[in-house]
Order: C-alpha cells, then structure tokens, then sequence
C-alpha cells in the first residue's frame, strides 16, 4: 500500500505484510483503518489497525474462512522473464498442494 500526503506529492510505500490489501475502509474522524487481506497461504478476512502507518499491527477481526487455514492450499513461487520485445514480466507458478516445486512427472504418454 502507498500513502499521499498531498495530490501533488510523491507516492510513500506503507510497511506491511505481503499479500494483497483490498476494500479499505477508513472514517472521516478517526485513523483507523479496516481492511481485506489475503495472501497465499492466508485466505480474506477483514482486519482492523489503529493508523495506516502501522499496518504490521493489524488484528484480525472476522473468521469467515476459517475452515481454509485446516486446509493443505496451493502454493506459489514468483517467475520472471523476458518477452521476445525485452519486457520484464512476473508472474506466479501455482503448484498443487503438497507439490511446491517437485521435479518428476507421473504423466504417460
């Protein structure tokens, strides 16, 4: 997540957890912010901070998906590379669980 001070100030990186922050909700007289957040091995749940600026203390406020944390979930590793034009691209390989980056084939041909 970025900040603003300004509309015409530079964009600030706000220090937090990796993973995606989504449908963040603030008041108009308070600092506190709530918001979505999922990771890979973390499904969405909705969470509560005191200001945006301390993200990394954010507590847990819903328990919907619970059920997703008992389970064995996907996992994924970033992937760079090079398109024929010399672009940069990332993207995410997603390995079926318990599978994370195993070399050998059980395919017949």
């Amino acid at each position: 997540m970025f900040s603003q001070a300004r509309g015409n100030s530079a964009l600030a990186p706000i220090k937090g957890w990796a993973g995606s922050y989504e449908h963040l909700s603030t008041a108009r007289n308070s600092p506190r912010v709530a918001f979505v957040y999922s990771a890979q091995q973390k499904p969405e749940e909705v969470y509560l901070v005191d200001s945006a600026d301390k993200l990394e203390s954010a507590r847990q406020i819903t328990n919907f998906n619970q059920l997703m944390t008992q389970r064995d979930l996907p996992e994924g590793r970033p992937y760079r590379w090079k398109t024929p034009d010399g672009t940069d691209v990332e993207g995410w390989l997603i390995y079926p669980p318990g599978k994370v980056e195993r070399r050998t084939c059980a395919c017949s041909l």
